[in-house]
């Protein structure tokens, strides 16, 4: 019964932490797979000692922790992004599934990056692509009024409703 419950409390808790990045898509699916895959190589690559997050290349604890907080803070930026996107009444995802395609992006570069120092040869064409995602996931994030993604409509109400 304990287990129940206690996963019980989980699913909730995880539920809500996904609806405050705008649901389970496509998108995010790759993004915690692919941020799942750099954490792992990262650790493969600092238990051969070839890493450049330590003096020595090793394991760090502390480099270890630093690469959880940097994942968190990633997911916390989509949930801004996300709610962003909420607040000023954007079509749904708009500006959260660009971020998530600039992270996926990052995180792919640095899985390469990655394997690359544990010998595996890199994929020309492979890092094109993700170099080209990330330029245009940050073409689609400078958003302006001029754009017409945000009307001046929707900014003077916001104003006017605060």
């Amino acid at each position: 019964m304990k287990w129940d419950k206690f996963a019980g409390i989980c699913s909730a808790i995880l539920g809500f932490l996904i609806s405050l990045v705008g649901g389970w898509t496509p998108s995010l699916t790759v993004l915690v797979l692919f941020s799942v895959s750099d954490y792992v190589t990262g650790l493969i690559v600092a238990f051969t000692g070839k890493s450049d997050k330590t003096e020595k290349g090793g394991v760090s604890s502390r480099a270890g922790f630093k690469g959880i907080i940097r994942k968190g803070c990633i997911f916390f930026v989509i949930m801004v992004a996300y709610q962003l996107e909420v607040l000023i009444g954007l079509e749904r995802n708009s500006i959260s599934q660009a971020v998530m395609y600039m992270f996926i992006a990052n995180e792919g570069i640095s899985i390469l990056e990655n394997t690359s120092k544990l010998g595996v040869i890199r994929i020309p064409f492979l890092m094109k692509t993700l170099e080209q995602l990330q330029k245009s996931s940050c073409e689609l994030n400078e958003i302006s009024v001029n754009d017409g993604l945000i009307t001046e409509d929707q900014v003077h109400r916001d104003i006017d409703t605060e």
